[in-house]
């Protein structure tokens, strides 16, 4: 980090600001390296904006693009031994970037100014793969090989064209969730997940319900935001789903569970509620359906009854990490926050790969003025869910709380760079640019939530005329 100090931005008006990250387009002429006003200055890198990727979003895309090379060498691993020539030469390469993306992983942490700078072309050449950006694919000449490697393996017909997921595996896997097989189903699912392209939302919300049972809600959580993302018709396609697919066995618990999820994604309450009560009218302690509707008696504020709800697991089964979360949540939103700090603890003891307690637990702190041990959670949380824009604004909020404002802005910033309609952490960041007296970055972040955030439109035309006249 102190070698990284001692290289400051030479853009005229921004000397003597820290480099903060690098421009990863091929095609640009201006410096690789910016500070944080040129994230912001409108009139620098003009054409390339979005190219501009501070260290924590470079660590992401080299991560991002060390996973494909991963994949890549294990369908390579699988090749016939009639292309064994080609297989060693493509292995060999595929193994040597593999130790590349690590040297470059180690120096990105360490902030090592010089040999960040020294592969700043590797960086960009996984930063265009990563974006597919056709128009510089002879220029980069990794993307070349790894194309070579697929069509190797295509040769091969190793990798399947992907088909309707099979709806046999899928009643299979919710077989195994109601005779609570919970490891079984998770493995049968993501034996297939790959094999699908329709309904692999489908699975990976199935995969999360038996990764939740199977005490590993933090990975579960993930795969259903996963899930969401890629469909945005989740909910309602699910409801279609189980009706059309149990015709014939409609009593069904996880049947039962899956349709209170998708009422409840509907916004009808109580009758995602009546859907868990068929199942607990049979089985009073059903772990899944407790925290289905202690879930949905929280989304309609009712936190007493959530707690109640899901305490009727926890009697007989203490080590039920949701469980914990769950209480630990209602706790939270009724603003007992180191009652629910204790739970989250329980929680994390069970699942250490937790990120969502993480970043509740962080909040919390954050509200009980623990600031640092808040920015400690929002840390853990962001080493498991680099993704997760909330987390990036809750630690830019502890920062700020600490008085470490530019290092606030940069996780404001880091948290709109991955959701660009995040309405709260414009105005934060805003509000923090005007107290800073940078009144032009300020009006610049109102005018970017005007063109991102159509419903407060209004609320930041008034923000930016307040800071115009104070300029």
């Amino acid at each position: 980090m102190s070698q990284l100090k001692e290289f400051t931005c030479l853009k005229e008006n921004h000397e003597g600001q820290s480099i903060e990250g690098f421009c990863l387009n091929f095609g640009c002429s201006e410096p690789s390296q910016c500070c944080f006003k040129c994230f912001k200055d409108t009139n620098t890198h003009i054409s390339c904006k979005n190219d501009l990727q501070q260290f924590d979003n470079i660590t992401t895309i080299v991560d991002s693009f060390g996973q494909i090379i991963d994949k890549l060498q294990e369908s390579l691993n699988k090749s016939h031994e009639i292309f064994q020539k080609k297989y060693l030469e493509l292995n060999s390469y595929l193994g040597n970037q593999q130790k590349h993306i690590k040297m470059i992983l180690d120096v990105l942490t360490q902030r090592d100014f010089k040999n960040i700078k020294n592969n700043i072309n590797f960086m960009k050449e996984a930063y265009d793969y990563l974006n597919n950006k056709k128009d510089s694919s002879k220029q980069n000449q990794i993307k070349c090989k790894l194309n070579d490697t697929k069509k190797f393996i295509k040769t091969l017909e190793i990798e399947q064209t992907p088909g309707y997921y099979n709806l046999k595996v899928l009643k299979q896997s919710i077989h195994l969730l109601n005779v609570q097989q919970w490891q079984q189903a998770e493995k049968l699912i993501e034996k297939h997940i790959n094999e699908s392209n329709k309904n692999i939302s489908f699975a990976k919300f199935l995969q999360s319900i038996a990764l939740i049972e199977n005490n590993q809600p933090g990975k579960g959580m993930i795969k259903r935001d996963e899930a969401i993302k890629m469909n945005g018709n989740l909910y309602n396609e699910l409801s279609e789903f189980v009706d059309q697919a149990f015709k014939k066995k409609p009593k069904n618990k996880f049947i039962s569970i899956i349709k209170s999820y998708a009422l409840n994604g509907q916004q009808k309450y109580d009758q995602a509620i009546e859907q868990c009560q068929i199942v607990l009218n049979e089985q009073p302690r059903h772990p899944h359906a407790c925290y289905q509707k202690s879930y949905v008696l929280q989304d309609q504020k009712q936190y007493d009854q959530a707690i109640i709800c899901i305490e009727n697991v926890l009697e007989s089964r203490k080590q039920y990490c949701i469980g914990h979360f769950q209480k630990a949540y209602s706790l939270q939103l009724q603003g007992k926050h180191q009652e629910a700090i204790n739970e989250y603890n329980l929680a994390l003891n069970l699942d250490p790969n937790f990120a969502s307690a993480y970043n509740n637990k962080g909040y919390s702190l954050n509200r009980i003025k623990q600031y640092q041990q808040a920015v400690e959670c929002f840390d853990q949380a962001i080493h498991i869910d680099p993704f997760n824009a909330k987390t990036y604004y809750n630690k830019g909020l502890s920062l700020q709380c600490l008085q470490q404002n530019f290092e606030a802005l940069f996780y404001y910033t880091k948290a709109l760079n991955i959701d660009k309609t995040y309405e709260i952490a414009y105005k934060k960041q805003g509000y923090l640019l005007q107290k800073m007296k940078e009144y032009k970055l300020a009006a610049e972040t109102y005018e970017q939530a005007i063109k991102n955030c159509q419903n407060e439109n209004y609320e930041f035309e008034k923000l930016k005329d307040v800071v115009i006249k104070m300029k």
